[in-house]
């Protein structure tokens, strides 16, 4: 069940993140879902060990070490499989070229 103020708590947490430069293992995907998770469903998500890493070759080992072939395998095993119809609040996964 979300927290009651979830939407304001999401509107701050896209706040903080709207002008963040991306920084792999720093402010990257995974960690603004991280905080979006946070505030939307008022478990702390932020305190994931999600390891070191700086590239997109090392965040790609570091799930593989987690024991996930791939991200959206470990997305699946936290989060459960994916709804047909994402509300607002919902994370995504959107692929894009490299």
């Amino acid at each position: 069940m979300r927290p009651l103020d979830w939407p304001e708590r999401l509107a701050e947490v896209v706040r903080r993140w709207r002008k963040r430069p991306f920084v792999w293992g720093q402010s990257d995907c995974v960690h603004f879902a991280c905080d979006v998770l946070t505030a939307v469903s008022g478990r702390n998500w932020n305190g994931l060990d999600l390891g070191q890493y700086n590239t997109r070759a090392a965040a790609s080992a570091e799930v593989q070490r987690l024991g996930f072939p791939d991200l959206t395998a470990a997305v699946t095993a936290l989060l459960g499989a994916a709804q047909t119809t994402p509300q607002r609040g919902d994370l995504v996964a959107v692929s894009t070229p490299r």
